[in-house]
This record gives structure tokens, sequence and C-alpha cells, in this order.
């Protein structure tokens, strides 16, 4: 495919997309419970980057979605049901698969609700999702509780933050320029 085929596709998907949705779609909440639905999702915006969302596994899988308008994440649900033993970890699939702009990455990131509520956290936070993979979204979740703890389908288990990555250039020297801190690290500055 070439560039311009390729720019021409992403133009028509994007305006799939934006015909598909709302101004505000709402959506009733409850409280608590892993099949919560998801807050009101604001519309998309005309400048946003487009990440392509392909579904694989079934009825469980969610799109990430806001739980507010304000949320820098995008809450991602597991697909699956898996039991995460005390002090044990576990990877969780999403269903998901990005496909994310080139210049920009995810960011997979803990929930803090079940960090507080469960002990239950992402073991390598923040996870980096490349804008060149293209295999599912898997969440590694690992269980600090004291209690066994229950991943259901559907369950908000993560959250993606998308930034824009910089790239740099690398130059070997004889030696580094000076600053104040100098090599002091890891508690140097102070409690």
């Amino acid at each position: 495919m070439t560039r311009s085929h390729e720019l021409q596709a992403k133009k028509e998907l994007q305006g799939r997309l934006v015909s598909q949705v709302s101004p505000v779609q709402q959506a009733p909440r409850a409280p608590f419970g892993p099949q919560a639905p998801l807050a009101p999702q604001v519309p998309l915006a005309p400048q946003a980057p487009l990440v392509a969302v392909e579904t694989i596994g079934g009825v469980a899988v969610k799109l990430p979605a806001r739980a507010t308008c304000g949320s820098a994440g995008y809450d991602i649900c597991s697909s699956e049901k898996v039991t995460i033993g005390a002090g044990r970890f576990a990877k969780i699939s999403t269903g998901l698969k990005l496909s994310i702009p080139a210049g920009f990455e995810a960011q997979v990131r803990p929930r803090s609700g079940l960090a507080a509520k469960s002990g239950v956290t992402v073991l390598n936070a923040p996870g980096t999702i490349d804008s060149d993979y293209r295999g599912e979204v898997c969440v590694l979740l690992v269980n600090h509780g004291s209690d066994d703890f229950i991943v259901e389908p559907g369950m908000r288990i993560a959250q993606l933050v998308f930034a824009a990555v910089i790239a740099v250039n690398f130059a070997k020297v004889d030696s580094l320029d000076e600053s104040s801190r100098g090599e002091g690290g890891f508690g140097s500055t102070g409690k």
C-alpha cells in the first residue's frame, strides 16, 4: 500500500468512527463491581491521533474508555477469568490489539482503586506499548494483598495513557559536563 493510499484509508476510517460517535455517549454507572459500565465519553477531538482497535476473544471485550471527561487514562478490561493468589502475579488478556500512530506510545498504568482496595497493581508499571506492536495487549497484575484476587471478564484492570515519544541521538564523549548534583543518587537529595 502506498503512503497516499494509507493516508486515505486512515481518513476514511476516522470518518466512519466520528460518524458512529454521538456528541456525548451516556451510560448509566453502577457504583461498584466488575461489570459496571463506564461513564460518559467525550466526543472524538478532530486533531486527536486515531488509534485503530481490533478485538479478539468474544463478547467480554470492551474498548478502552475514559471514566470521566477529565480522565487522562483509558480504562481497559479483562477478557478472561483469572485467580491471582496472594503474593503472585498473572498475565491478563484484554482481547485488544492496537495500532498506535508512529511517534506515540501507550503506557499501561495501575488503577488506584484496585491498589487501594485489594493491593492489586500493574507489575511492570508503567508498561509500554510501542507504536509498531500489533499483538494482544496483556496486563501483568500482581497481588500484594493477603487474599486471592479474582479477575472477572469485563473487570477494569488497568488504564492506558498515551504519550508522544521523543527520539534522541547518542554521542560518546570522554567526560560529561558538570552539574551541581554530580553523581548523587538514591536519596542523595534528602528525605
